[in-house]
């Protein structure tokens, strides 16, 4: 398998198509990943896919666009677990989302908050996903600008032990790499 590939065995999906989330979106989905995409602003989307038809490195097919939360979440595969990335401003709209999005994915699905969020709010948050849908969040901060987010990004990812380590071969795939090639 291609050191950058994603693994057969999980699902990809980002929420929020704004400049970080488009280029993730790209990002995974050239590393061979399907990759599932919503935002509230469906321009966002569309923008994402044309993006896509652009970039040569990227099968526009792996991008699956939606329209909403529920046909976000029905996107996947039901067998595989989901590896959501929410690439959303700070505050209160993280709550929002989480609340809307907790109760339509699965028991050990794993989302990376990518928002950069105070420490205590991302606790908050770990303890009442788990506790209330049995997923995962993992506070991942991620730098770089959307010139990285499409090439790799750094990421500064903090949670369950357990969670990160499944989700520790897709972060060091993305991650941005040194001279020497590691993440």
């Amino acid at each position: 398998m291609d050191d950058n590939a994603l693994p057969s065995q999980v699902q990809v999906g980002v929420i929020g198509c704004g400049s970080m989330g488009s280029g993730l979106a790209l990002l995974f989905a050239e590393r061979g990943g399907l990759v599932s995409i919503f935002d509230t602003k469906q321009e966002m989307v569309q923008t994402t896919i044309k993006n896509a038809q652009r970039d040569s490195a990227v099968p526009d097919s792996n991008i699956i666009p939606t329209k909403s939360l529920e046909d976000f979440a029905s996107s996947f595969r039901p067998s595989l677990p989901r590896i959501i990335v929410l690439s959303l401003p700070h505050g209160s709209i993280i709550d929002t989302v989480l609340s809307q999005l907790g109760p339509r994915i699965s028991k050990g699905d794993i989302i990376l908050d990518g928002a950069n969020e105070w420490w205590e709010e991302t606790e908050r948050r770990q303890k009442w996903m788990e506790e209330s849908f049995g997923v995962h969040l993992i506070g991942c901060g991620v730098s770089g600008g959307y010139q990285s987010a499409r090439r790799g990004p750094s990421m500064s990812p903090g949670g369950d032990r357990d969670a990160y380590a499944l989700v520790e071969p897709l972060l060091k795939k993305w991650a941005a790499k040194m001279d020497s090639g590691e993440p």
